[in-house]
């Protein structure tokens, strides 16, 4: 479905191999689940805010999960608040 549109994707095992790959390339959008490995989707989302991979300013961060997740849930309140 993706091809078909014209989007080009790469998927990644784990978190490890999430790492290796931002340290090289540059995408628009990265869909993360939470549970991917050695990090979390959330400190693989504060690397990328960091500057610690390569990211643009513009690129898209979406975190995921199937389970609730309280640290989520608390960030996103505290980010609502300010």
């Amino acid at each position: 479905m993706l091809v078909d549109a014209g989007i080009q994707y790469l998927t990644v095992k784990d978190s490890a191999a999430a790492v290796s790959v931002l340290k090289e390339i540059v995408l628009d959008v990265i869909i993360s689940d939470t549970d991917i490995g050695e990090l979390d989707g959330r400190q693989l989302a504060r690397m990328l805010s960091a500057g610690l991979l390569k990211a643009s300013s513009q690129t898209l961060s979406i975190l995921i999960t199937n389970t609730h997740c309280e640290h989520i849930a608390e960030d996103n309140l505290a980010t609502a608040i300010k």
